[in-house]
């Protein structure tokens, strides 16, 4: 996934973007995180905000009056005893001033029904009520008749089990209360505990993408450098080879670099193409000229030697040329030549070499070609050539001198034959082919 996903974004990098612009994508990519790092942070700050709003506009008073609602029940109740104690039933006043302030604090409290359940707090409202007037009717009557009467039993239990339940959920309340902002509290700090680790692992990433994406721009920029420096090393120490070409599909300044690289290689193999062309072709009649004869009989001599094959050498040349170009001029004689050589072209095999030797003279090497063939071939275009109408001059002849490869032989022994079977042909009276073995 890795692997797929770096191959990816190395051909993004590699088409889309100039060097210029690669250069920017890390940047851009570590910005980019950080706004929405800080977009992330500026959302957990404002829930932590609102969360330490809560805890001061709400927790803390909620917590504040439901302590005094302790208080008070308490005060209430010893209120209620030093007045029995006393015997003195105006105390009871200060009583009902601590119920007072217990009533307001406890609809003080219903106004946090986002975090206090509203059913509790009634029954611990009805609880009190009970548990005030059950214990002011039982002050009263100590104070009235201290010596009894009839129901007390009952009327102290219902005050002691009123005051039990009282205390137990106003305590219950408390414990809430704490608990809810404890819940709050460890979510604030957990919540700045995660984003410190965000940070962290902000940092990494974008470490991580600076490292990756430069690292990656660098080892495709090296890479292609290394392949357009090896081409032109090649090319400037003299490799003729011009067919070379660097593929880079890329739109970037580098890519620009490679494709005037492969267009100066394809106007240079062009003109090495042509320049080799002209090396080895004669100029007039468009034949191979003699250095490129003497390279296919080195090759000629080298296969015939090496698998035992044979190949003919045919010497042939136009008979009275001279008297042509004295009587024509040279310019009808090179005309002359050119038809010549295209009779040659056309009349020999696809396989065969035709060049010319010099002057009037043409050669023609037939690899894979025994003595009896190639006088079939010589004769053949001997006649072609003595029945064909020559611009100007009319009807002209030639002389051959043909012979094929013996074991040990050389360039100049065979190329001696055929020059000795061309003159025996001269001396036979021309128009004739004429064989030396």
């Amino acid at each position: 996934m890795f692997i797929f996903e770096r191959n990816k974004l190395n051909k993004m990098l590699k088409i889309s973007l100039t060097i210029y612009q690669k250069m920017l994508f890390a940047p851009i990519v570590a910005i980019f995180l950080s706004i929405l790092f800080f977009v992330h942070v500026y959302n957990q700050q404002q829930k932590s905000s609102d969360a330490l709003g809560v805890i001061q506009n709400s927790h803390i008073p909620a917590l504040k009056v439901s302590t005094e609602n302790i208080y008070l029940f308490d005060a209430l109740v010893d209120e209620m005893k030093d007045s029995v104690t006393a015997g003195e039933l105006d105390w009871l006043v200060n009583a009902s001033t601590y119920k007072s302030k217990l009533d307001q604090n406890l609809n003080i409290l219903k106004g946090y029904s986002e975090f206090i359940e509203l059913q509790p707090l009634s029954m611990l409202q009805e609880n009190i009520d009970r548990y005030y007037a059950k214990a002011q009717n039982l002050s009263r009557k100590l104070i009235e008749n201290p010596d009894g009467w009839s129901g007390r039993n009952k009327l102290i239990s219902d005050v002691d089990y009123y005051y039990q339940k009282s205390t137990a959920e106003l305590n219950s309340i408390q414990q809430q209360l704490d608990k809810h902002s404890t819940v709050v509290f460890s979510n604030l700090v957990h919540r700045h505990k995660l984003l410190l680790l965000y940070a962290v692992i902000f940092a990494l990433i974008i470490i991580f993408t600076i490292i990756f994406v430069t690292t990656l721009l660098s080892n495709s920029t090296k890479h292609r450098l290394k392949r357009l420096n090896q081409a032109m090393k090649h090319l400037a120490q003299g490799d003729a080879d011009f067919s070379k070409r660097i593929e880079d599909n890329g739109r970037d300044e580098l890519s620009e670099l490679v494709h005037w690289f492969n267009q100066l290689s394809e106007n240079m193999e062009a003109s090495y193409n042509y320049i080799e062309e002209l090396s080895i072709t004669d100029k007039l009649t468009q034949l191979f000229n003699r250095t490129k004869i003497d390279d296919i009989f080195s090759q000629e001599l080298e296969r015939a030697a090496r698998y035992e094959s044979v190949f003919a050498f045919i010497l042939l040349d136009l008979d009275h040329f001279k008297a042509v170009n004295d009587t024509y001029g040279h310019q009808v004689g090179d005309t002359t030549l050119k038809q010549l050589a295209k009779i040659l072209q056309r009349y020999v095999r696809q396989n065969d070499y035709v060049g010319r030797w010099g002057g009037e003279e043409f050669v023609i090497l037939a690899p894979e070609t025994n003595i009896t063939q190639a006088y079939e071939m010589a004769e053949k275009i001997r006649k072609v050539i003595a029945t064909f109408d020559f611009e100007t001059v009319g009807n002209k002849t030639a002389s051959f001198g043909l012979t094929c490869f013996i074991e040990g032989d050389d360039q100049e022994t065979i190329t001696q034959r055929a020059d000795e079977a061309l003159y025996e042909a001269k001396r036979n009276g021309r128009n004739c082919v004429t064989i030396k073995t």
